[in-house]
């Protein structure tokens, strides 16, 4: 046997072989218009050996014509993902409008996924405007529209889907048995995935450099203007105290902000940006900081198989579900923070959700918010608050947004309790829909 590494085959006397066999096949599509579609998963992964292919055994072989601007397709989607992707909705509307005459693949699972059922629809939505699929592989049977073609066709995509089911499958026992560990072996649980580490957090290597723990990170990050070293740690630290003093999630990225503390995004490196905002200039978000409250890693507790995804029909992307709690596999690694603060944290944070003034169900109580009412000492617009005691509601009043917010040229605090009867003005009170003064 002879090899030649210039050629898609090893054997020039099977290539040959299959050349011929492609020529009687599809020797009666010779000289019509082509289009060429390549199909990859990730972008990572290059197009050139499968249009290399496809050019050699099919569009030099039949002389087909080929428009390189805008007949050539280069997609790039799993191929368990049939519908509603835009490649194969554009190779529609050109069939529907005759721009070619001959769908030219490598083959029919890197060209329309590994779906048979699905895959069968696309092809005779194509057939009916009188497209013929053709590829590289004869026994595809992509160009035979008899009863053993179509068995065939389906035999194969069930074959293929098969086979990822079968890898996620072996997959995901195999992430099992080594988030659980064997206790008879002595194999501790290990930290599964290959994402972007925790923050305060840093990745505990084997000999083979494999993920096997976590580990705090006492690197600093950052020395303020008082001298102090800050540690990813450090921060954490700070994070869940403000919390159980009860400072805002606000608040607590304003100090952060403040101390000059770089974002979780520049410290992991995470090419992250927010919109509208500079790499250089990203701060502390409130998204970000809920996040790390709510995170069971800082009590010693990383949580794997905790979602699962499921593809929703009519959208492209997969739905993330959260698996319920007896299907959570629990890894130990150190604590940052007490278990017992964080729940106190979650009850404050719980508690704080049911008391804002957006889930407020007592509308009629509040109906001089939204800019109605204006203070009478700065002219800014007065909030609705709501003043609590434990979990009853004590009293509604309206507060100046400047004395609430700590802008720079502060009020003096004009504020108003309001009853169910009547309104109490503590400090001069101006209602502008009816330029109302109330005065002490």
């Amino acid at each position: 046997m002879t090899t030649n590494n210039n050629l898609p085959y090893s054997d020039s006397n099977y290539r040959e072989a299959r050349r011929q066999e492609l020529l009687t096949l599809y020797g009666k599509y010779r000289g019509l218009r082509a289009l060429l579609l390549t199909r990859v998963s990730t972008g990572s992964q290059s197009h050139d050996a499968q249009e290399r292919v496809i050019r050699e055994m099919l569009i030099e072989l039949l002389d087909l014509q080929l428009e390189e601007e805008r007949c050539v397709i280069r997609s790039t989607y799993t191929g368990l993902e049939y519908r509603y992707h835009e490649a194969l909705d554009e190779i529609l509307r050109m069939a529907e409008r005759q721009e070619f005459d001959v769908l030219c693949l490598d083959v029919l699972d890197r060209g329309l996924g590994r779906k048979g059922v699905s895959r069968e629809i696309f092809r005779g939505q194509l057939r009916e405007l009188g497209i013929h699929i053709l590829t590289t592989e004869p026994s595809d049977h992509s160009d035979d529209d008899s009863l053993e073609g179509q068995l065939m066709r389906l035999l194969k995509g069930y074959k293929a889907e098969e086979e990822v089911n079968d890898f996620v499958r072996r997959s995901k026992n195999a992430i099992r048995h080594k988030a659980l560990g064997d206790p008879g072996k002595n194999i501790p649980p290990k930290v599964v995935g290959k994402g972007i580490r925790t923050y305060g957090y840093k990745f505990v290597c084997d000999s083979k450099g494999k993920r096997t723990s976590l580990e705090p990170n006492y690197d600093v990050v950052w020395v303020d203007s008082k001298g102090v070293e800050w540690t990813e740690v450090r921060v954490v630290v700070f994070i869940f105290r403000c919390a159980k003093r009860r400072i805002g999630i606000r608040q607590i990225c304003k100090r952060l902000n403040q101390i000059g503390i770089p974002a979780p995004s520049i410290s992991i490196g995470r090419k992250y940006k927010s919109r509208g905002i500079q790499a250089e200039k990203v701060v502390w978000q409130i998204p970000v900081v809920s996040k790390m409250l709510r995170n069971p890693t800082y009590t010693g507790k990383v949580v794997v198989n905790g979602h699962h995804t499921s593809k929703v029909p009519g959208k492209k992307s997969a739905r993330r579900i959260k698996n319920p709690p007896e299907e959570h596999i629990i890894v130990p690694v150190p604590a940052l923070v007490g278990e017992e603060m964080q729940e106190e944290i979650m009850r404050n944070l719980q508690c704080n959700q049911r008391f804002s003034t957006r889930n407020n169900k007592q509308g009629e109580l509040t109906l001089l918010r939204a800019g109605f009412a204006k203070c009478g000492n700065c002219g800014r617009n007065v909030s609705a608050r709501i003043a609590r005691s434990g979990s009853k509601y004590e009293y509604i009043y309206y507060r100046c947004a400047a004395h609430m917010n700590g802008a720079s040229r502060k009020c003096i605090g004009c504020s108003a309790i309001v009853n169910v009867k009547r309104i109490v003005a503590h400090a001069q009170f101006v209602w502008c829909r009816k330029a109302l003064h109330m005065v002490e």
